[in-house]
Formats: C-alpha cells, sequence, structure tokens
C-alpha cells in the first residue's frame, strides 16, 4: 500500500512540474501566454500597473499544464519606479510598448518566483520565473494593442497569442 501511495505522488509531482519542451513561433508584433491555463476576462482598465491606461488580459492558471512562466514579449526588463508594482515582470519592447506580468498569489500564499534582473533582455517566450502556487496572472498591454485572445479559450505558456501591438 505505501508503495501505491508514493507511486500516486510521483505521478502527480511529474504532472505538476512537468515542462513542455519543443520549438516556440516567433511573431515579433505577438504578446504570448505567460503561461498555461484559460483566459477569464480581457478588459479595458483606467490605471494599470504602470499608472496609465491598458488592456487587461486575466488568465487563470491551470495546475497540470506546465511550471514555468514565460515572457510574453522580446523585451528589456524595467525597474519598477513606483514601490506598488514590485514584485511583477515589466518589460519594454524595442518599439517602446511596455507590457506588465502581474502574477497572483492563490490559496498557499506566495505566488511565483520572477528570474528577471532589472536590465536584463529576455527572449519572448523564454523562461523569467516560476509559479508555484499561483493562481491568476494579469497581462497589462497598451490600449491599442488588437486582443486575439477569446474568453474561455485554453492557453499554452508561449504558445499562444493573446495579443498583438499596433
Amino acid at each position: 500500500m505505501p508503495a501505491a501511495i508514493a507511486l500516486v505522488a510521483v505521478g502527480l509531482s511529474v504532472l505538476y512540474f512537468r515542462e513542455p519542451g519543443g520549438e516556440f513561433p516567433a511573431t515579433p508584433s505577438g504578446i504570448y501566454a505567460p503561461l498555461s491555463g484559460r483566459v477569464m476576462s480581457t478588459r479595458r482598465v483606467c490605471k494599470g500597473p504602470l499608472g496609465a491606461p491598458a488592456l487587461r488580459l486575466r488568465l487563470r492558471v491551470s495546475w497540470f499544464r506546465g511550471y514555468a512562466l514565460r515572457a510574453p514579449v522580446d523585451g528589456q526588463v524595467r525597474e519598477p519606479a513606483r514601490p506598488h508594482v514590485r514584485g511583477v515582470g515589466w518589460l519594454r519592447t524595442v518599439s517602446g510598448a511596455d507590457v506588465v506580468m502581474v502574477p497572483k498569489a492563490g490559496y498557499a500564499g506566495r505566488g511565483s518566483i520572477l528570474r528577471m534582473s532589472f536590465g536584463q533582455r529576455v527572449g519572448q517566450a523564454r523562461r523569467v520565473g516560476l509559479r508555484r502556487a499561483l493562481r491568476v496572472v494579469d497581462v497589462y498591454v497598451p490600449t491599442d494593442s488588437e486582443v486575439r485572445a477569446v474568453v474561455g479559450t485554453r492557453t499554452v505558456a508561449g504558445r499562444t497569442v493573446l495579443a498583438s501591438l499596433s
């Protein structure tokens, strides 16, 4: 009996901590899903995390579909100027567009671990952190972006295009 319980625990761990590999598509103006899950909502907000109007794309995390957080765009990691935006991933693209990931912790407390240094350049769909007990991620994009995500759509980290920069 203990062997069966251990086997089930190992199987669940493999499902939870797995990292799907393969090639990731590259679309210069595309904003990719930072994690696998489902699109919960797409809405315009008057004041995003950078203090300006933005489009917020909210994603609910799928528990058994990959453990890594991926960069939604190719860009440079920026340091937040205001204290309330700490713990988020702020990326500025070559064209000057700002895309911000805001991980929100789930029931177990701490949410994600972002492994990005300020000033670092990250590639589109590259691993930038771990999701841990994360339940929701908000992705803020410029208001002139073309939203391609439909509420209820399943996303695959680094492969599903949520929006396009104009």
